[in-house]
């Protein structure tokens, strides 16, 4: 389902179709998406750059910048954000798009950083990069809805309903990363076999 979906549907479930109340179901719709993206360091949201040896030593230039940092490592020094590094610590701090390193890496060094983008901006047909956040953002939309209409009864089942799937995915994104799957062939199936 794309934002555009979600803000018809949710207007069309309150029975405010017209522009004025798109118009707000939009505003709407943008805030819960920033809620939304921000209440986890969801893997999809998270990017990984290199920088090989010969990059350097001081300071990382990323691609954008990052809504957060949430690893910088290099050949057995993991660096911490200053705020709750020790005062003998390696550290990092981060400045848009550029991140300085303390003390500056060792020559031959390599450098691993992991990294939460911003939220993408939605617009008429962009697809909700998150599994469950449309039927999320849905509930949330419509709950605010009937809230700005006064109708409290229905809006709070509505939000209700979507902190509910908001957690739920949550527990998903925390499930999906402790259990890693790898498919192992059995040795026993001979591929030229004809199977019966």
């Amino acid at each position: 389902m794309d934002a555009g979906q979600i803000v018809d549907h949710a207007t069309r479930l309150v029975g405010m179709e017209d522009p004025a109340a798109q118009d707000i179901a939009w505003e709407f719709l943008r805030n819960r998406w920033s809620m939304v993206w921000g209440a986890q360091l969801w893997r999809t949201g998270l990017k990984t750059a290199s920088f090989g040896p010969d990059y350097y030593r001081d300071f990382l230039t990323l691609s954008s910048v990052p809504e957060m940092v949430s690893e910088v490592s290099t050949d057995g020094i993991q660096y911490y954000p200053e705020c709750v590094a020790g005062p003998d610590a390696a550290r990092f701090t981060v400045d848009g798009p550029t991140i300085t390193l303390i003390p500056p890496l060792a020559a031959g060094a390599s450098a691993f950083v992991r990294y939460k983008v911003p939220a993408a901006d939605l617009e008429e047909t962009t697809l909700i990069p998150l599994p469950g956040a449309a039927e999320c953002l849905l509930a949330y939309v419509t709950g605010d809805l009937y809230e700005y209409m006064r109708q409290m009864a229905k809006a709070q089942v509505k939000l209700q309903e979507g902190t509910a799937l908001l957690e739920r995915m949550r527990l998903t994104e925390v499930a999906q990363r402790s259990h890693v799957s790898t498919l192992i062939p059995s040795e026993s199936l001979r591929w030229d076999e004809p199977r019966a």
